[in-house]
């Protein structure tokens, strides 16, 4: 699926500019979320800060990509480009070839975003709009954990980077402005696992010393539940732990599993802790006593298979979802809608301030040519005619500039850079100093010179004739007379 800059051009022309050429660069977003895809695809495209980095590097060497940011948690996984063509049908492919994912239909399970599409679609993630928990706060860290780690590896520029940093602030305006507790994962587990809740609660265990794992604990503290904790790393479970004896040592992982009734699985481990077959062995030894597994883990900690045996009900993130209220996700969407008009009005000032940057720097360096040429018998200073040259180019380009700066406030940016092609600038920079369009801006304006004063002449556009003159005093240059 090639995508073009034309083909992107959204209200504010595609949210910037390329560094080297005037022309908008494009932007767009490949997603694979819970929306389109089974928890299965999920697992198989999950990548951790390494992979990301690595696919992050591969995307920037594809043609016509200069910045990519990978988004990946339990929820998505989801690739952001910029650059002058992209095609999302490599970047899918790269995707598959680093995660041997082998169960992806593109046209089934992928999402692609283009434009103004891609700045509100992470808005929208950001606000925890587009998650199986709506309105978790967990997101915002997460995508802030994407952008650093793509700034680590030098596969972002301005682009993605101001698109980032404003989707957090969109998600820090959310979460500071909730009326209502937002429910997390570990309460929606724990509810799940025991929905009598009037019934005595026997012992948990909890598997993980990471963030999801910390919050299990302390959900478990809320509700008064006796709970052990254990990780491979035996002072990561202490942290956690209110006391010594709550503490399991990893091998002794499948002796715990007789005691407990719910396991809570919350580890960043990239294969399943409990297999099968640990399971069966569990079973065995427990006379009957069923056992609840919840896997809030992706990739998942425990073999899905082990949900069909005798005596054990497995969870995992499918089975966990919750809404938000209708009042509380309209809430949400106009803070989201409210912080992309800040956005496109931003972006906007941005490319037109570099536009009229490129047009003042290439008419000014025309004046102070024709100036130079036609004057040097008067003898003024150089200084004299650069200050005659910035303030002709300043009077002529005053209606200009502010025709400019109107049209990008209100999105319509072929008709900015219409102004600009009208005074023989096809092409616009970042860098003001840049000589493109010279020669054909020296079609347009013509300067007319005489011992006493100087014409300024437009020879092509709308306002054809003489625009203005400068009257010449001894050592200096005073005021245009128009």
């Amino acid at each position: 699926m090639p995508v073009s800059g034309s083909a992107l051009l959204g209200p504010a022309g595609q949210f910037g500019t390329d560094s080297r050429m005037g022309t908008t660069k494009a932007l767009a977003v490949l997603a694979i979320s819970h929306r389109q895809a089974p928890l299965a695809l999920l697992e198989q495209v999950n990548l951790d800060a390494q992979g990301c980095t690595a696919l992050a590097r591969t995307l920037v060497n594809l043609d016509g990509v200069s910045e990519a940011v990978v988004l990946s948690t339990c929820n998505r996984t989801e690739l952001y480009l910029a650059g002058d063509s992209l095609d999302l049908d490599a970047a899918l492919a790269a995707l598959v070839a680093q995660t041997d994912a082998d169960l992806v239909r593109p046209d089934t399970h992928a999402w692609y975003g283009s434009g103004s599409n891609v700045a509100r679609h992470l808005f929208r993630v950001a606000a925890g709009l587009e998650s199986r928990v709506e309105g978790e706060r967990e997101i915002v860290t997460q995508v802030r954990s994407a952008i650093t780690t793509a700034r680590e590896a030098g596969t972002v520029g301005s682009h993605l980077d101001c698109l980032f940093r404003s989707a957090i602030a969109v998600g820090r305006r959310v979460h500071q402005n909730d009326r209502t507790a937002t429910a997390r994962l570990p309460q929606l587990g724990l509810d799940a696992a025991r929905p009598d809740a009037a019934r005595p609660a026997g012992l948990t265990l909890v598997m993980g010393a990471g963030l999801i794992a910390a919050e299990t604990v302390a959900e478990l503290v809320a509700r008064q539940m006796k709970f052990v904790v254990c990780a491979r790393r035996v002072e990561r479970a202490a942290m956690l732990a209110r006391r010594s004896d709550q503490v399991v040592p990893f091998e002794e992982l499948a002796a715990m599993l007789d005691r407990v009734e719910v396991v809570v699985c919350a580890t960043g481990a990239r294969t399943p802790l409990l297999s099968v077959a640990d399971i069966i062995d569990a079973m065995a030894r427990r006379d009957g006593k069923p056992l609840v597994i919840v896997d809030l883990s992706l990739p998942r900690n425990v073999d899905p298979a082990a949900g069909r045996l005798p005596g054990v009900r497995l969870l995992d993130l499918d089975d966990l979802v919750s809404g938000s209220s209708i009042v509380e996700v309209r809430r949400r969407t106009e803070v989201v809608d409210d912080e992309f008009r800040r956005f496109e009005s931003w972006m906007a000032g941005q490319i037109a301030g570099r536009m009229i940057a490129s047009l003042h720097s290439t008419v000014r360096r025309l004046c102070r040519d024709a100036l130079e040429s036609s004057l040097a018998e008067v003898g003024l200073s150089p200084s004299a005619i650069a200050a005659a040259s910035h303030r002709i180019a300043g009077r002529l380009l005053h209606a200009p500039t502010s025709t400019i700066k109107a049209l990008m406030a209100d999105g319509d940016e072929a008709a900015a850079r219409q102004i600009l092609t009208s005074f023989g600038i096809p092409g616009w920079s970042d860098d003001v100093d840049d000589t493109s369009g010279v020669d054909a801006a020296q079609q347009h304006l013509q300067v007319i010179a005489s011992a006493r004063s100087v014409r300024l002449v437009a020879r092509s556009g709308r306002r054809c004739g003489e625009l203005g003159r400068v009257r010449l005093r001894p050592g200096s240059v005073a005021e245009i007379a128009s």
